[in-house]
């Protein structure tokens, strides 16, 4: 099952953080890393992941999170560096794009028939 860009980037955020830490993150730190002021919407992202079979919570457990699928970081949903604070970017922040020579495409050269 396919996951939308939010959710990709919501278990990309999982990913990293359990590999910088060794722990997951608490939903708080997950909401500040992908830029919402509040905790709904990584509560229902993790209850989508779930249910997608990319994960595996414990009820009633803090950072009980275990993941069962994980996906390439080098093929991130959007391809951005953020240099600011843990908090992630925020609308009206700047980010810095970065291209992946291995991502572009070029063009095959037309032939000349003339």
């Amino acid at each position: 099952m396919s996951l939308t860009p939010r959710q990709k980037d919501c278990l990309l955020a999982l990913q990293a953080h359990y590999d910088a830490h060794g722990v997951m993150p608490s939903i708080r730190e997950l909401a500040d890393r992908l830029g919402y002021p509040g905790k709904k919407r990584p509560h229902e992202m993790l209850v989508a992941l779930e249910e997608r079979g990319f994960i595996r919570r414990l009820p009633a457990r803090a950072r009980a999170i275990e993941i069962l699928k994980r996906i390439p970081s080098e093929s991130p949903a959007r391809c951005w560096r953020w240099d600011g604070p843990e908090r992630g970017p925020q609308i009206g922040d700047a980010v810095i794009i970065e291209a992946r020579p291995e991502s572009i495409h070029a063009p095959t050269p037309l032939k000349d028939v003339s």
